[in-house]
């Protein structure tokens, strides 16, 4: 249940934030590092009998410039929107040795453990930059581009889902030998699917994200929920359906223009990726069999020790969505109790109190004042 993580860190959050009403001093949580992507290749390598598990990535800086050294393999990009098994591909990515991978849950949760800081702001000015080049005539490769995917991904070996898969023009000048995967879905179940799940995350119109993204003195991942909504309006306008759509709600709330869309955006994928650089990945068809084939160059995928009996990844389904989306309506509802019951017990213990001593004191000067008048 991957909404769990988010849950009981928000509850930690809560506390805190509690603690803030009692003590004026705020304790900004650190993000927790995250191992998970580490035990799943151990795990995948000691099994061999269920999939292929590749050398691990080293990504070693140079000390002196920071930049990235050569890479022993090519990085892996899932270039499919969100909502198209983009959390499964992550998952089937990390069990075959491709990890740490790249999700819109780095941005927001930091998951591996790798900070990404100013993740938010980089990807809403890279999406305004396709505009800008457009308006002032600037090749793609213009030495006035202001994004740097290399330097973005220098900790990582794969990427999926958006902010990230809304680049293959960008990503593909970055890694030229990179390999992807469009995954692929039927259009009008991938509107149905985020009409009932991730639409009702939106940022500027969720209350519960609303309410939450104003706790950013809590750090993250509330002081990330401000700019979410506004870096995803972008990545629809300029990237994903440039001409369609200008917002994100725009998306949600019109099934012919997610259809368009979505069919705009497998068919330029398609144009722009070299045909043996790309997978096309459809979701109950595929699985691990050919994504070890793709992976290892394979012509034959009988060959791989991948067992096909192996259960390709399901997760982040639409119903562990919504139950996410009831646990942030829960949360909403305990921080008002925190933020209005709390302060309303105390000033009624403090007045009940006040008023008690005050009757102690008016009873004691009464018992004066009958002894003298006695």
């Amino acid at each position: 249940m991957h909404h769990l993580p988010f849950l009981l860190y928000s509850l930690q959050c809560s506390f805190l934030y509690s603690s803030l009403i009692f003590c004026c001093d705020a304790t900004t949580p650190a993000a927790a590092a995250a191992a998970a992507a580490a035990a799943a290749a151990t795990s995948a390598g000691e099994n061999n009998n269920k999939i292929i598990q590749h050398e691990h990535l080293t990504n070693d800086t140079d000390n002196s410039n920071g930049t990235a050294r050569p890479r022993p393999r090519p990085m892996v990009f899932g270039l499919g929107p969100g909502r198209t098994g983009t959390d499964s591909l992550r998952e089937a990515l990390i069990q075959l040795g491709f990890g740490p991978t790249y999700h819109m849950k780095e941005i927001l949760l930091e998951q591996e453990g790798i900070s990404t800081e100013g993740h938010l702001e980089f990807f809403h000015k890279a999406a305004r930059a396709t505009q800008e080049h457009k308006d002032k005539g600037y090749d793609r490769d213009h030495a006035h581009d202001p994004v740097d995917f290399r330097h973005i991904l220098k900790e990582y070996n794969s990427g999926v889902d958006w902010p990230l898969s809304a680049f293959p023009d960008e990503l593909l000048a970055a890694f030229p030998d990179a390999k992807f995967i469009l995954t692929k879905r039927s259009a009008k179940g991938w509107h149905k699917s985020i009409q009932s799940s991730v639409c009702k995350l939106n940022p500027n119109r969720s209350y519960p994200m609303k309410f939450l993204q104003c706790l950013r003195i809590l750090g993250t991942p509330f002081s990330r929920f401000a700019g979410h909504g506004d870096m995803m309006d972008a990545i629809i306008k300029y990237k994903f359906a440039p001409g369609l759509a200008s917002t994100w709600p725009e998306l949600c709330n019109s099934q012919q223009i997610a259809i368009d869309a979505l069919e705009q955006w497998n068919e330029r994928v398609e144009r722009i990726i070299p045909p043996h650089q790309l997978l096309i990945f459809e979701l109950g068809v595929h699985g691990y069999r050919e994504l070890n084939q793709f992976l290892n160059d394979m012509k034959d995928p009988s060959t791989t020790s991948a067992s096909t009996s192996t259960s390709y990844p399901r997760v982040n389904s639409t119903k562990e969505v919504q139950i996410t989306i009831l646990s942030l309506w829960l949360l909403c509802i305990l921080l008002h109790v925190l933020m209005i019951g709390i302060p309303a017990a105390l000033m009624y213990f403090f007045l009940n109190n006040h008023r008690k001593k005050k009757d102690i004191v008016s009873n004691r000067a009464s018992q004066i004042s009958s002894k003298k008048k006695d």
